[in-house]
């Protein structure tokens, strides 16, 4: 149990529904749903991203000791509490990426993917890695949130993309830039409860530059600009296969849900793990109906 809560399994999950949507992205243009490359694919993504809590919790638990984790942030608490866990740790994050990139390998091999997708892996890898690994340490340079733009917003859904349709289109690129700015709204939200022991810490991420009310305001920003791109999109012609009008009512439920947070933080300052709850659980819900209708669309077309 000790070891199951070091891998905080939500946000892998968050991880393995970026990568459905890619992967049934690349499905609903015509192309047959293949259980082997979806499961193939999602061992390569989720032992990548499950490969994060260990090494981050391993790399960051001096900065752990100055807060105090709650359900979305602080780290787990389990290495402060259980330090002869701390070598395991590190090791079973290794074992999971040296899975990634071998999984990444055969998928290649076996499916013919393009020759750059066991690099694109890699890459997504190394920046999950370093991300408080020394020596480049980049959520101590202030490159966190850039970090997690490319590794979350465009690298888990491109991975399930590739494994599906074999190469990037227009179609992926009208999705990823709202998938990146979702992105940036899902670490400043993590980042909101850290606050204090980030500073301690020296961790430069832009919460701790800015300020929480910032950060709140700055994700009803996003949320709002997502929505908005959406809407603009149910407009054109530019995917006639898939209903933007409806996207952007599930769009609405993140919005919605910082809009909400918004006001009533002014009352209850002190439950900011709850508010990030909330909004991280708004993005879910999102992801969640995105890849119904994407089902959904996938299963008409084959009728």
């Amino acid at each position: 149990m000790l070891i199951l809560r070091l891998g905080r399994l939500k946000f892998p999950v968050i991880g393995f529904m970026l990568y459905t949507f890619g992967f049934l992205l690349g499905t609903v243009s015509g192309f047959d749903f293949s259980w082997s490359r979806f499961v193939l694919g999602f061992v390569t993504s989720f032992t990548a991203n499950l490969s994060v809590s260990y090494s981050n919790d391993y790399f960051d638990v001096n900065l752990d000791r100055y807060g105090k984790p709650t359900s979305v942030s602080g780290g787990s608490g389990i290495l402060i509490a259980h330090p002869e866990l701390m070598g395991f740790s590190k090791t079973l994050a290794e074992i999971l990426m040296g899975i990634s990139l071998i999984t990444s390998i055969v998928s290649t091999v076996l499916f013919s993917l393009p020759f750059y997708f066991p690099v694109i892996v890699a890459f997504a890898n190394f920046l999950s890695w370093y991300y408080v690994a020394p020596p480049l340490k980049l959520a101590y340079r202030g490159l966190s949130e850039l970090t997690v733009i490319i590794a979350v917003g465009l690298l888990m859904p491109g991975s399930g993309y590739l494994m599906s349709k074999k190469t990037f289109d227009l179609l992926f690129l009208i999705f990823v830039f709202p998938s990146m700015l979702y992105s940036l709204a899902f670490i400043v939200s993590v980042e909101i409860p850290d606050l204090e022991s980030d500073r301690l810490g020296g961790k430069n991420t832009l919460i701790v530059k800015k300020g929480r009310h910032y950060g709140f305001i700055l994700i009803g920003v996003l949320f709002t600009l997502t929505t908005l791109y959406f809407l603009t999109l149910s407009f054109t012609n530019l995917v006639s296969m898939i209903d933007f009008r409806l996207i952007t009512l599930f769009s609405l439920i993140p919005l919605a849900t910082i809009s909400l947070e918004l006001y009533k933080l002014k009352k209850r300052e002190e439950m900011l793990g709850k508010s990030v709850e909330h909004i991280l659980l708004a993005f879910s819900v999102f992801l969640f109906l995105l890849n119904c209708l994407l089902i959904i669309l996938k299963t008409l077309n084959n009728a």
